[in-house]
């Protein structure tokens, strides 16, 4: 689409809002309250919206930018960002709200898990919310990995179980499983672990869950 056509389409729903502005003006003492403050309010809802689109139009550009950053495994300069572009810290502060700041936040969050930070992990972790299901449950995993790497099984397990349930995608379930049944073991609650590689190795027969609940399973029995 040309910039004029662009200018078109936005002139012609200012005009709208305009107009509908202007009517409930003109007509405010026929109009029941009610019905008035549904106009007044669309109109502002058209504002909000238009303002939303802009800050995410803003935010992607500044994310895609940052993402060679990632890339590369520059993980400390993709966080704090340099003089020609923002930082994922700024980004996901600034644009809060939008699907790339919330994107921003979780790419954030996995950023000072790379470096080896698990508590500035954690604290970004807790400020991401994600609507996609899946998403939802990678912020709770990534939780449940900062917990792990605290040495905090017991609370790592539940996380990852926790992601599970949430996750839509078969694979995610499955491995999320195998990480809290990991996180078991290692808080020495070895027949729980075992309970639970079984039954990934039952529920998701043929997965990469389930393959590695298999090898989990024979380790702890002694296997090689």
């Amino acid at each position: 689409m040309n910039d004029l056509q662009q200018g078109g389409i936005n002139d012609s729903a200012s005009s709208a809002v305009d107009n509908l502005l202007f009517f409930g003006i003109k007509y405010k003492n026929a109009l029941i309250g009610a019905t008035l403050f549904c106009l007044l309010a669309a109109a502002g809802t058209y504002f909000w919206m238009s303002r939303q689109a802009d800050r995410e139009l803003e935010a992607g550009m500044q994310l895609s930018a940052v993402e060679q950053l990632l890339q590369r495994g520059d993980y400390r300069a993709a966080i704090k960002g340099d003089k020609e572009n923002p930082g994922l810290e700024t980004i996901a502060a600034s644009y809060n709200g939008t699907r790339s700041g919330e994107m921003a936040a979780l790419l954030l969050a996995n950023a000072w898990y790379s470096l080896g930070e698990p508590d500035s992990a954690l604290t970004a972790f807790n400020t991401v919310s994600m609507k996609n299901p899946d998403l939802q449950a990678a912020v709770l995993a990534g939780k449940g990995a900062c917990f792990s790497n605290r040495k905090e099984y017991a609370k790592a397990a539940e996380h990852y179980e926790k992601a599970s349930g949430k996750a839509v995608n078969n694979a995610l379930k499955a491995s999320y499983l195998v990480d809290a049944a990991d996180c078991m073991a290692k808080d020495g609650k070895e027949d729980n672990a075992r309970q639970r590689y079984s039954n990934i190795i039952e529920t998701y027969p043929g997965s990469a869950g389930a393959a590695s609940a298999q090898r989990s399973l024979w380790m702890l029995s002694g296997h090689k």
